[in-house]
């Protein structure tokens, strides 16, 4: 897993199929320092396999309008979908907003798959 320019371990990923029954799931917790700056294509976090589109992992990027979205796959094909395009989870209007604020930017992303639902958690008010 990339994260700011470091690897770290980082865990391997079932069939995301799967996960309905298991009652599987994951949180990031991350502290952004000056996201305002962040570009669209800016990876914030990469635990892809090979780090590159395609593998089977997540990744957390940066898109237009300081937007964070989820990248998650398992690089398996379903229905009409290819086996590259991973499902793919952005922030609101209403988050991507705050987090083109300057300052830090506490944000949290939790991945519940037994009810399948993802939650972006913002908390802007952060002491150092």
């Amino acid at each position: 897993m990339k994260l700011a320019g470091s690897s770290i371990a980082a865990p391997a990923f079932e069939s995301v199929a799967n996960w309905q029954h298991a009652g599987q799931g994951f949180t990031f917790s991350l502290l952004l320092a000056d996201h305002a700056s962040a570009k669209p294509g800016d990876v914030l976090l990469d635990a892809r396999a090979g780090h590159a589109a395609g593998g089977a992992g997540v990744a957390l990027v940066v898109c237009a309008n300081s937007s964070v979205r989820l990248l998650l796959s398992d690089s398996k094909p379903r229905g009409g979908i290819a086996a590259a395009a991973p499902f793919e989870f952005g922030t609101d209007p209403i988050c991507s907003a705050a987090l083109k604020k300057s300052g830090k930017h506490h944000l949290g992303v939790v991945v519940d798959a037994g009810p399948m639902i993802l939650t972006y958690i913002r908390i802007t008010a952060v002491h150092p």
